[in-house]
Order: structure tokens, then sequence, then C-alpha cells
């Protein structure tokens, strides 16, 4: 069917306006004076009339066939109306709007004071769909790899604001370079998923790490809707190679994710500009991911940054160094074995890694086997320096099936490793202050927090404390953890003194927000136990050991033999009780000193206060509080 042009009902007035009646509207093939025919219907079976005679209303109606006309009208007395004359008038609207350039025909004028008209070619192009350029969804007819990377790529180089995907499934094949898919920049664009859309994908698994969605030089970038990714192969465990979804470059700003789902990728948010550029910013969304390797990976880059992350069996949840403005909310459900995530500042590069808010949940099926978190310093070498880490707050809470078997593990490491490997084991010179932690778990670790730094007493490990020169001030870590008791085995030393086939127990607790410990034992002396002459001591639990060399205890130097607690000494042939006191010494602030009280030496030896024999018990009691160690701010 055909439509006539300008419409189906011509009217024709003369100079004033006045109706013709009569006129007389004559109809040519294009650029001649050939009569070609015009219908009484759109059906275009019977020709109308040549002249086509207007009523007296001056209106006439006619319908147009295919290819172009030529019209001249006349009034009832043959005189042309020129201003009617047209020539070259295609017959068929529907094929002239059908055309691609039919939109730019018709004209767009917005509403509002001051609006601009423009054509509904020009307003329609402001955004696009991937089917427009050939993707297909489902892997339907014409649907491949091919096709579809081709019209993805072909919409978003249109240059349009607003790029839409029709919802389903869209196969991406085997991603074998290290490239960009789909390179973005300007300003103000909007990825739309109408409706769920995934892209599946198998990463060819070469070594290399190609790219989906490569960002430089972008403000205001938007994904709106379910995005999901999807990886058939992975990123194979421990190995760093695979899919990078979202790479972020210099000049980078402003980027909302509403909400994604990443599954075997290597990385799903990358910001990695020119290093300490501190060039891209701004980033709020929410992931889910599943066997990710980095779920997200600030390098050097990445300040204003508000993430909703839950993480499935992911190796590294977040990972940042010198990204600063941070508040991320992570999940973790039965994390991966490989590795943990990390607040880390680096040796080579500048910008300090400062100003972080992290919340973390972590659940366990079974038991942990990796910290969920590592706060690192990471120097060039063992006496470098870092940029710093600064005013970080942890938050943490986990929930294991079963408590961990490995006897050095905490929830939280704090560390300092050269340049990412070994541990630094005498202090580095790296800037540290106004670290908060915060949590506690289920039992499932030895230690909520831990300190991986070798030490110079007994090469025993202390718990959630830097070395000596990576903090500034002595207020530089706070611990926030609610007070809670570990086990503790306690060790007797002295010349002569043997516990043979006698036993110890103990425990200990931190207090007041990690600046105090209360310390419990018991010595049950059994029949192969020996009894030296010289006095008895025992050693204090680890974390006692550390703070002894930040400082000794509140009420004086260790060696000043300080009062910390009391002793019950049990006789048991005599059935008697001696309560004597419990000290502090030794030159090196590791021990806890038991004294009797008499003698000219005042120790407890073999013979006092009473002949010490099978069955006898000693059971202590210190408190212990830090010199020097005050709380920091809230």
């Amino acid at each position: 069917m055909a439509a006539p042009f300008p419409g189906t009902v011509w009217t024709v007035n003369d100079s004033a306006g006045n109706p013709v009646s009569g006129a007389k509207i004559y109809t040519y093939e294009a650029g001649t004076l050939t009569a070609k025919a015009v219908y009484t219907s759109s059906a275009l079976t019977t020709a109308a009339s040549n002249p086509v005679i207007c009523d007296a209303s001056g209106r006439a109606q006619f319908f147009r066939g295919s290819g172009s006309y030529r019209f001249r009208v006349f009034d009832s007395s043959d005189v042309e109306l020129t201003a009617y004359a047209a020539d070259n008038i295609s017959g068929d609207v529907t094929a002239i709007l059908a055309e691609s350039s039919g939109a730019s025909l018709v004209g767009f004028m917005p509403s509002g004071t001051g609006a601009v008209t423009s054509t509904v070619q020009t307003k329609l192009r402001e955004l696009v769909s991937v089917k427009d350029f050939g993707a297909v969804v489902d892997g339907t007819t014409g649907g491949t790899a091919a096709t579809n990377i081709a019209g993805i790529q072909a919409a978003i180089a249109t240059g349009a604001k607003e790029i839409r995907f029709p919802g389903g499934t869209y196969s991406l094949g085997t991603l074998s370079a290290s490239s960009a898919l789909f390179t973005v920049t300007g300003v103000g664009v909007t990825f739309v998923a109408d409706g769920p859309v995934e892209f599946t994908f198998a990463f060819a698994d070469n070594g290399t790490q190609p790219i989906l969605f490569d960002f430089t030089t972008c403000d205001l970038v938007r994904f709106v809707g379910t995005w999901k990714f999807t990886d058939s192969v992975g990123y194979n465990g421990s190995t760093i190679k695979g899919v990078k979804v979202f790479k972020m470059n210099d000049t980078c700003t402003n980027f909302t994710w509403e909400d994604v789902h990443l599954s075997g990728v290597l990385s799903g948010i990358e910001a990695r500009g020119t290093a300490d550029s501190r060039s891209i910013k701004t980033m709020r969304g929410k992931i889910k991911a599943t066997g990710v390797y980095y779920v997200t990976n600030f390098i050097q880059n990445g300040d204003d940054v508000v993430l909703d992350i839950h993480a499935t069996n992911c190796r590294r949840e977040y990972f940042n160094y010198g990204g600063r403005g941070h508040k991320v909310r992570i999940t973790m459900v039965d994390k991966n074995t490989g590795g943990t995530s990390l607040i880390e500042s680096y040796g080579v590069y500048t910008n300090p890694t400062d100003d972080i808010e992290v919340d973390i949940s972590a659940y366990f099926s079974g038991a942990p086997t990796i910290p969920i978190l590592y706060v690192q310093h990471a120097p060039s070498t063992s006496s470098g320096t870092t940029p710093g880490i600064n005013n970080v707050r942890v938050r943490y809470n986990v929930v294991a099936g079963s408590a961990s078997a490995n006897t050095s593990l905490g929830a939280i490491h704090l560390r300092a490793v050269v340049n990412g490997g070994s541990d630094i084991t005498s202090g580095c010179n790296c800037l540290t202050d106004q670290i908060e932690l915060t949590g506690s778990t289920n039992g499932a670790y030895v230690y909520d927090l831990y300190s991986e730094y070798t030490l110079t007493s007994g090469n025993t490990k202390g718990r959630a404390f830097w070395p000596y020169n990576a903090k500034p001030n002595a207020n530089a870590v706070k611990i926030l953890t609610p007070a809670k008791s570990f086990a503790w085995t306690p060790a007797i030393s002295g010349s002569g003194w043997a516990i043979g086939d006698g036993f110890t127990e103990g425990n200990y607790t931190i207090l007041d927000e990690g600046q105090a410990l209360l310390v419990w034992g018991k010595i049950t002396f059994g029949s192969t136990s020996t009894y030296g002459a010289a006095a008895l001591s025992v050693d204090l639990p680890a974390m006692a050991y550390r703070w002894a060399g930040e400082g000794g205890w509140a009420s004086g130097h260790p060696s000043d033999l300080t009062m910390v607690g009391t002793a019950d000494l049990f006789d048991t042939s005599a059935s008697t009780h001696y309560a004597i006191p419990v000290k502090t010494g030794s030159t090196t602030g590791a021990n806890l000193i038991v004294f009797h009280g008499t003698g000219s030496t005042g120790y407890l030896v073999n013979t006092a206060p009473f002949t010490w024999a099978t069955g006898d018990t000693i059971q202590f009691v210190a408190h212990l509080v830090r010199n020097n160690m005050g709380a920091l701010a809230p």
C-alpha cells in the first residue's frame, strides 16, 4: 500500500488563503510532462482522473504509486498556481521513511522553554542497541562470537550516550589475545541491560590477560541492570592469568555498577593508571564473584571507592595499595586457599594507602586455612621504606564450621615483607599510623589478630603488633577486639628444674583494647620431675615477650622485679597452701618469676618454702599492663 504526500487529502488555496473550487491537480512522471496515474484508494487498483478535480472546498484525495512524481496545480480557469508546483516527489512515503535516512525527514522538538529543534534521527542516535549492529542473544540464527564482538564494538564506536543490550546470553568465544575487546572513551556513557545480560567466553589458557571493557579518559560511566561474566575455563587456581572484565586507565572517573556477577575470571575491577597519578576516582558498585583471582585490584590508583562485594571461593576479594578513601563491605564464603585480601604499601611507589574502611564477614563450611586479610608493608629491602598505611579501620566477623589446625593462624595478619616476599625479621622503616582492628571469630582461628614478624627474643612470634620501626608512635595500632582467652602452656626455667611427667596448663586474656594481659597458669609436678637450687621461673606468653620489647610494663621495667600478681603454692604432703607474690624479672623482661619471700635471695627453690615433691602444685595469676601504649582516639 502507498500513502499520499503530503497527505491523503490535498487542500488548494489561493494567495489569500481561500479555497480554490474546482482546482485541477495534474500528475506526471518526475521531470517530464508524461502523465502518471494516481489512485482513488490505498489499494492502488483504480486510477483517478488526471487531472484530479478539487471540490467546492478546494479539497481532493488520491494515492500515489511507486516511483517519483511531478505535480502542477491550476485553477478552474487553467491559471497555474505555481506555489503548488513540485517535482521528484516519491510516490511511496512508507518507502521513504523506511530508508536509512528516513528518520532524518521527521522533525523533533523537545518540550520546555529554550528547546532546540532537531530530527528523530538525531534524537534516536543518542541511544543504540547492540542488536542494531548484528549482536545476537542466546546464539540464535546468525549469532556468532565474531558477530557479537563486532556488533558491540560498532555500537560503542557510534559515540552514543546510551547503549542497550537485550537481555540474554552473548557468546564471545575463546579469548586468547592480551588486548581489549571493547574500548570505551568519553563522558556520560550508560550501558543498559534490558533484562539480565550474560557474556560467556573461554580463556585460551595461554598465559595472556585479555580485557573485555577497557576505559580511557572516561567520566560518568554506568552499567545499569544485571551483568554477568562467565569464563568456562577460569583463572586456573593460583596462576595470574585469565580475563580482566573492567580495566580503568588514566583519568577515568565516576563509575557505577548496579549489579555485576563474575565467575572464573582473573579480575573484576582493575584500577591501573600511571603509577602514583591518582587519576582514577569515584567508583560505586555491587559485585558478586565466584572463583575469581582479583575481585577488585587497586594499583596506586582508585580513590573514593564504595563497593559491596560477595565472594565465594575467591583468592583476593580486595587488593589495595595506594588507593585512598575506600569504604568496602566484603562477604567471604569458603575462601580460596591460595591467597588473601590485602591492604598494602609498596616501597617502589610514593602514594600512601590511607583512609580505608573495610567490613568483612567470613563464612567457612569447614576450617579456615588462610587469613581473611593482610595489612602489609612491602619495602624493596629489609631496611627500606614504604609510603605508609594510615587511618585504616577493619571490622570483621568470622563463622567457621570447625577450627583451624594451623597453630599460628590468625584472621587478620600484620606483616612486613621484602617486596611482597620473605618476612622482615628486624623491623622496617615503614610509616604506620591510626590502624584500628575490631572483631572476633567463633574460635576458628588460633588468633583473631596475628603478627608475622619474627621477634628477637627466642624467635617467638607476637600477636598484632608492628615491628619496632614500622610504627611512628606508640598509638599506631589499636585493638578493639572483645576480651578473649587463648590457651597457653607455661614453660618452666631454672637450673635443675624439669617438669618430667608432670604437666603445665594455662591461658591468657587480652584486656583493655589490647593494652593489658591477664595470665593464669598451673604447674603440677610428677614422679620424674626434678627440683633445682636455682630460682624457678615461668616464661610469659609470646605476646608478653613482644610487649616487653616495646617499652615494658606500665608499673616499671621488667628487670625491676615489679609486683604483677600472686601465686598459690600447695604442699600435698602437709596439705598446706602458701600465698606469695608474683613478679616480672630477668634482663630480657621475658620471664614471670615466682618468689617465696624468705631467705637471702627470696627465690622459690627446691627446699623453699617447702621441699618440693610429686603432686605439689603452683597456681599463679598476673596482670600485665603495657607501658606508654595509650589508646588511639576513636
